[in-house]
Protein backbone atom coordinates (compact mmCIF):
# COMPACT_ATOMS: atom_id res chain seq x y z
CA UNK A 1 0.00 0.00 0.00
CA UNK A 2 1.50 3.34 -1.05
CA UNK A 3 -1.16 5.85 0.06
CA UNK A 4 0.07 8.08 2.87
CA UNK A 5 -3.43 8.43 4.35
CA UNK A 6 -3.98 4.68 4.84
CA UNK A 7 -3.25 4.80 8.57
CA UNK A 8 -5.76 7.63 9.01
CA UNK A 9 -8.43 5.75 7.03
CA UNK A 10 -7.96 2.56 9.12
CA UNK A 11 -8.00 4.34 12.46
CA UNK A 12 -10.66 3.43 15.05
CA UNK A 13 -12.82 6.46 14.20
CA UNK A 14 -11.88 7.75 10.71
CA UNK A 15 -13.12 11.25 9.88
CA UNK A 16 -15.69 11.94 7.19
CA UNK A 17 -12.93 13.43 5.06
CA UNK A 18 -10.85 10.25 5.37
CA UNK A 19 -13.83 8.09 4.37
CA UNK A 20 -14.52 10.36 1.40
CA UNK A 21 -10.91 9.99 0.34
CA UNK A 22 -11.20 6.17 0.60
CA UNK A 23 -14.08 6.17 -1.90
CA UNK A 24 -11.78 7.31 -4.71
CA UNK A 25 -8.46 5.85 -3.51
CA UNK A 26 -7.54 2.47 -5.06
CA UNK A 27 -5.47 1.59 -1.97
CA UNK A 28 -7.54 2.90 0.91
CA UNK A 29 -10.98 1.90 -0.46
CA UNK A 30 -10.52 -1.92 -0.50
CA UNK A 31 -8.57 -1.78 2.77
CA UNK A 32 -11.39 0.10 4.54
CA UNK A 33 -14.03 -2.33 3.23
CA UNK A 34 -12.03 -5.31 4.47
CA UNK A 35 -11.47 -3.58 7.81
CA UNK A 36 -15.22 -2.99 8.22
CA UNK A 37 -16.06 -6.62 7.35
CA UNK A 38 -13.54 -7.95 9.85
CA UNK A 39 -14.98 -5.74 12.53
CA UNK A 40 -18.49 -7.08 11.92
CA UNK A 41 -17.32 -10.70 12.02
CA UNK A 42 -15.30 -10.25 15.16
CA UNK A 43 -18.08 -8.49 17.04
CA UNK A 44 -19.38 -10.99 19.61
CA UNK A 45 -23.08 -11.65 19.99
CA UNK A 46 -24.16 -10.42 23.40
CA UNK A 47 -25.45 -13.13 25.75
CA UNK A 48 -28.62 -12.20 27.66
CA UNK A 49 -27.90 -11.47 31.30
CA UNK A 50 -30.87 -13.59 32.40
CA UNK A 51 -29.46 -16.65 30.60
CA UNK A 52 -26.06 -16.19 32.25
CA UNK A 53 -27.63 -15.86 35.69
CA UNK A 54 -29.75 -18.97 35.12
CA UNK A 55 -26.70 -20.98 34.04
CA UNK A 56 -24.72 -19.74 37.02
CA UNK A 57 -27.52 -20.66 39.44
CA UNK A 58 -27.88 -24.19 38.05
CA UNK A 59 -24.10 -24.70 38.16
CA UNK A 60 -23.89 -23.54 41.77
CA UNK A 61 -26.82 -25.79 42.74
CA UNK A 62 -25.19 -28.81 41.07
CA UNK A 63 -21.86 -28.17 42.81
CA UNK A 64 -23.61 -27.72 46.16
CA UNK A 65 -25.49 -31.00 45.73
CA UNK A 66 -22.51 -32.98 44.36
CA UNK A 67 -19.26 -31.28 45.42
CA UNK A 68 -17.26 -34.37 44.41
CA UNK A 69 -17.75 -36.47 41.30
CA UNK A 70 -18.44 -40.15 41.91
CA UNK A 71 -15.78 -42.49 40.44
CA UNK A 72 -16.85 -43.98 37.10
CA UNK A 73 -16.04 -47.51 38.24
CA UNK A 74 -18.95 -47.49 40.68
CA UNK A 75 -21.47 -47.53 37.80
CA UNK A 76 -19.26 -49.97 35.87
CA UNK A 77 -19.30 -52.35 38.83
CA UNK A 78 -23.08 -52.01 39.17
CA UNK A 79 -23.72 -52.92 35.52
CA UNK A 80 -21.17 -55.74 35.35
CA UNK A 81 -22.41 -57.11 38.67
CA UNK A 82 -26.06 -57.01 37.60
CA UNK A 83 -25.24 -58.87 34.39
CA UNK A 84 -23.21 -61.49 36.28
CA UNK A 85 -25.89 -62.07 38.91
CA UNK A 86 -28.64 -62.45 36.32
CA UNK A 87 -26.57 -64.72 34.07
CA UNK A 88 -25.56 -67.04 36.93
CA UNK A 89 -28.94 -66.95 38.64
CA UNK A 90 -30.95 -67.68 35.49
CA UNK A 91 -28.51 -70.38 34.41
CA UNK A 92 -28.79 -72.14 37.77
CA UNK A 93 -32.58 -71.82 37.85
CA UNK A 94 -33.14 -73.55 34.48
CA UNK A 95 -32.34 -77.09 33.43
CA UNK A 96 -29.33 -77.67 31.17
CA UNK A 97 -29.27 -79.56 27.90
CA UNK A 98 -26.26 -80.82 25.96
CA UNK A 99 -27.77 -81.14 22.47
CA UNK A 100 -27.57 -77.55 21.21
CA UNK A 101 -23.95 -78.07 20.17
CA UNK A 102 -22.48 -81.31 18.90
CA UNK A 103 -19.08 -80.35 20.29
CA UNK A 104 -18.44 -79.66 23.97
CA UNK A 105 -15.60 -77.37 22.92
CA UNK A 106 -17.98 -75.10 21.00
CA UNK A 107 -20.62 -75.33 23.73
CA UNK A 108 -18.34 -74.16 26.50
CA UNK A 109 -16.35 -71.87 24.25
CA UNK A 110 -19.54 -70.00 23.32
CA UNK A 111 -20.67 -70.01 26.96
CA UNK A 112 -17.34 -68.53 28.07
CA UNK A 113 -17.47 -65.85 25.38
CA UNK A 114 -21.01 -64.84 26.37
CA UNK A 115 -20.08 -64.74 30.05
CA UNK A 116 -17.04 -62.61 29.27
CA UNK A 117 -19.12 -60.22 27.19
CA UNK A 118 -21.79 -59.94 29.88
CA UNK A 119 -19.30 -58.97 32.61
CA UNK A 120 -16.34 -57.33 30.85
CA UNK A 121 -18.55 -55.80 28.16
CA UNK A 122 -20.66 -54.11 30.83
CA UNK A 123 -17.49 -52.73 32.40
CA UNK A 124 -16.07 -51.48 29.07
CA UNK A 125 -19.37 -49.77 28.24
CA UNK A 126 -18.77 -47.42 31.19
CA UNK A 127 -15.01 -46.82 30.96
CA UNK A 128 -14.47 -43.13 30.07
CA UNK A 129 -12.98 -42.25 26.68
CA UNK A 130 -12.52 -45.83 25.48
CA UNK A 131 -14.00 -45.59 22.01
CA UNK A 132 -11.50 -47.94 20.40
CA UNK A 133 -11.89 -50.54 23.14
CA UNK A 134 -15.68 -50.36 22.83
CA UNK A 135 -15.41 -50.77 19.07
CA UNK A 136 -13.31 -53.90 19.61
CA UNK A 137 -15.88 -55.22 22.10
CA UNK A 138 -18.61 -54.75 19.51
CA UNK A 139 -16.62 -56.79 17.01
CA UNK A 140 -16.33 -59.46 19.68
CA UNK A 141 -20.13 -59.30 20.07
CA UNK A 142 -20.56 -59.97 16.36
CA UNK A 143 -18.19 -62.94 16.62
CA UNK A 144 -20.22 -64.34 19.53
CA UNK A 145 -23.42 -64.06 17.50
CA UNK A 146 -21.86 -65.80 14.50
CA UNK A 147 -20.51 -68.63 16.66
CA UNK A 148 -23.86 -69.06 18.39
CA UNK A 149 -25.62 -69.57 15.04
CA UNK A 150 -23.09 -71.43 12.92
CA UNK A 151 -21.70 -73.78 15.53
CA UNK A 152 -24.98 -75.32 16.60
CA UNK A 153 -25.59 -79.03 16.15
CA UNK A 154 -28.16 -78.41 13.40
CA UNK A 155 -30.62 -80.71 15.17
CA UNK A 156 -33.97 -79.13 16.06
CA UNK A 157 -34.81 -82.05 18.35
CA UNK A 158 -38.21 -82.50 16.74
CA UNK A 159 -39.40 -79.06 17.91
CA UNK A 160 -41.66 -76.96 15.70
CA UNK A 161 -40.13 -73.70 14.50
CA UNK A 162 -42.86 -71.60 16.15
CA UNK A 163 -42.04 -73.15 19.51
CA UNK A 164 -38.95 -70.99 19.52
CA UNK A 165 -41.08 -68.00 20.60
CA UNK A 166 -40.69 -69.32 24.13
CA UNK A 167 -36.91 -68.95 23.86
CA UNK A 168 -37.19 -65.34 22.67
CA UNK A 169 -39.62 -64.52 25.48
CA UNK A 170 -37.38 -66.14 28.07
CA UNK A 171 -34.32 -64.28 26.87
CA UNK A 172 -36.08 -60.91 26.99
CA UNK A 173 -37.52 -61.66 30.44
CA UNK A 174 -34.09 -62.61 31.81
CA UNK A 175 -32.58 -59.42 30.38
CA UNK A 176 -35.32 -57.08 31.69
CA UNK A 177 -33.74 -56.30 35.08
CA UNK A 178 -30.16 -55.72 33.87
CA UNK A 179 -31.57 -53.61 31.01
CA UNK A 180 -33.21 -51.32 33.57
CA UNK A 181 -29.89 -51.15 35.44
CA UNK A 182 -28.09 -50.32 32.18
CA UNK A 183 -30.59 -47.54 31.46
CA UNK A 184 -29.91 -45.96 34.85
CA UNK A 185 -26.14 -46.30 34.43
CA UNK A 186 -26.22 -44.69 30.99
CA UNK A 187 -27.89 -41.56 32.41
CA UNK A 188 -24.76 -41.01 34.50
CA UNK A 189 -22.64 -40.35 31.40
CA UNK A 190 -22.83 -38.32 28.22
CA UNK A 191 -25.05 -39.92 25.60
CA UNK A 192 -23.10 -42.10 23.18
CA UNK A 193 -24.62 -44.57 20.73
CA UNK A 194 -21.55 -46.83 20.90
CA UNK A 195 -21.59 -46.91 24.70
CA UNK A 196 -25.33 -47.60 24.90
CA UNK A 197 -25.13 -50.29 22.21
CA UNK A 198 -22.37 -52.13 24.07
CA UNK A 199 -24.28 -51.87 27.34
CA UNK A 200 -27.29 -53.46 25.60
CA UNK A 201 -25.05 -56.15 24.10
CA UNK A 202 -23.67 -57.03 27.53
CA UNK A 203 -27.16 -57.22 28.99
CA UNK A 204 -28.36 -59.41 26.12
CA UNK A 205 -25.32 -61.66 26.56
CA UNK A 206 -26.45 -62.43 30.12
CA UNK A 207 -29.78 -63.69 28.82
CA UNK A 208 -28.13 -65.46 25.90
CA UNK A 209 -25.82 -67.36 28.24
CA UNK A 210 -28.67 -68.79 30.30
CA UNK A 211 -30.61 -69.69 27.16
CA UNK A 212 -27.53 -71.17 25.53
CA UNK A 213 -27.13 -73.68 28.39
CA UNK A 214 -30.85 -74.43 28.62
CA UNK A 215 -32.16 -74.69 25.04
CA UNK A 216 -31.84 -78.11 23.33
CA UNK A 217 -32.58 -76.80 19.81
CA UNK A 218 -29.40 -76.53 17.76
CA UNK A 219 -30.79 -75.61 14.33
CA UNK A 220 -29.29 -72.48 12.78
CA UNK A 221 -32.72 -71.05 11.91
CA UNK A 222 -33.87 -71.37 15.52
CA UNK A 223 -30.68 -69.91 16.97
CA UNK A 224 -30.66 -66.96 14.57
CA UNK A 225 -34.36 -66.14 14.93
CA UNK A 226 -35.06 -66.78 18.61
CA UNK A 227 -31.66 -66.33 20.26
CA UNK A 228 -29.57 -63.81 18.30
CA UNK A 229 -32.38 -61.65 16.85
CA UNK A 230 -33.89 -60.84 20.29
CA UNK A 231 -30.38 -60.03 21.46
CA UNK A 232 -30.00 -57.47 18.67
CA UNK A 233 -33.48 -56.11 19.40
CA UNK A 234 -32.43 -55.47 22.99
CA UNK A 235 -29.46 -53.45 21.71
CA UNK A 236 -31.65 -51.35 19.41
CA UNK A 237 -34.24 -50.88 22.16
CA UNK A 238 -31.55 -49.63 24.52
CA UNK A 239 -30.25 -47.09 22.01
CA UNK A 240 -33.79 -45.88 21.25
CA UNK A 241 -34.76 -45.64 24.92
CA UNK A 242 -31.64 -43.61 25.79
CA UNK A 243 -32.90 -40.78 23.59
CA UNK A 244 -35.83 -40.28 25.94
CA UNK A 245 -33.93 -40.60 29.20
CA UNK A 246 -32.52 -37.56 31.01
CA UNK A 247 -28.78 -37.09 31.47
CA UNK A 248 -27.80 -36.53 35.11
CA UNK A 249 -24.07 -36.26 34.48
CA UNK A 250 -22.03 -35.49 31.37
CA UNK A 251 -18.90 -37.51 32.06
CA UNK A 252 -17.08 -38.49 28.84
Amino acid sequence: MSCARLEEVLSENPSAEARAHAVTCPDCGPALQAFDVLGQVAEPTPVPVAALESLKASSVAELRERPRARPWWVEALVLAGANALVAVGASMAMSWHQSQHASLMWRWGAAGALGLLAVVGGWIAVVPQAKRVRSGALLFTVACAVVAVLCGSGDAGGQAFAAGIGCATTECAISAVPMLVAGWVMTRFSSSGLRVWLAGASVGAAGMLALHLHCPNGSAAHLATFHVAPWLMLCFAGVAARRFLPTFAHAP
